[in-house]
């Protein structure tokens, strides 16, 4: 479990008040199990994302959630479900000048959303939102520009174990023929098809975000 680090004691009160259910995960016997990505990228270079969650031991489980927000993208359209249930969320920025900390990344906002009393062992956990795709030109770092996505995986690191099995899957409508720069230590998609990319993963230690250029 990654500790939590603030600038001053006002954010790390804050901070422990939005993110607990991550911070006393390893209290409970919850556990996420596995988790799919699918990124579909329209011809308008809107990326609608749809993430699937499954949890086990979740019988009795009620917290407050919360979801990172990117700094590098503008996310819309955020919709959260629990076993089917829609949840009300709420933007939460930090104090002028800070930032939270969730598994070491720092973000100025996130999602906040409380999860009701479980009572299933096992649940399935939805998160669905959009973003229109930033052109970026990372000449000086990498020399390469090119349309940016990505998705965080790093925060889920947060919960008890490593996970059973992870799937990437990116669907690109936009006939992209450069190939894929992968960033940051990004995990790596390979082709699966025409306009199709994957990655598939077992026992995972959630140690990397995707962030790629499509060129």
């Amino acid at each position: 479990m990654t500790k939590l680090r603030q600038r001053s004691i006002n954010t790390v009160l804050l901070m422990l008040l939005i993110i607990s259910p991550a911070y006393s995960a390893g209290e409970s016997q919850v556990k996420l199990q596995e988790e799919y990505v699918y990124i579909h990228i329209d011809k308008s270079r809107q990326a609608h994302v749809t993430v699937r969650f499954i949890f086990t031991g979740t019988r009795d489980y009620t917290r407050v959630l919360a979801f990172p927000v990117s700094s590098r993208v503008t996310m819309e359209n955020f919709q959260v479900f629990w076993n089917g249930s829609p949840l009300p969320c709420e933007w939460t920025g930090a104090p002028e000048g800070r930032f939270f900390v969730m598994a070491g990344g720092r973000y100025r906002s996130l999602i906040k959303f409380t999860v009701p009393r479980t009572v299933t062992d096992r649940t399935e956990h939805i998160v669905n939102y959009t973003y229109r795709i930033p052109f970026f030109s990372l000449k000086k770092d990498y020399e390469a520009e090119g349309d940016y996505i990505e998705y965080i995986l790093t925060t889920g690191s947060t919960w008890k174990g490593r996970v059973a099995k992870l799937k990437i899957v990116l669907i690109s409508d936009i006939d992209y023929d450069g190939e894929i720069m992968h960033l940051d230590k990004s995990y790596i998609i390979r082709p699966a098809g025409k306009g199709k990319w994957e990655f598939n993963g077992s026992d995972i230690e959630l140690d990397k975000d995707l962030k790629i250029l499509m060129r």
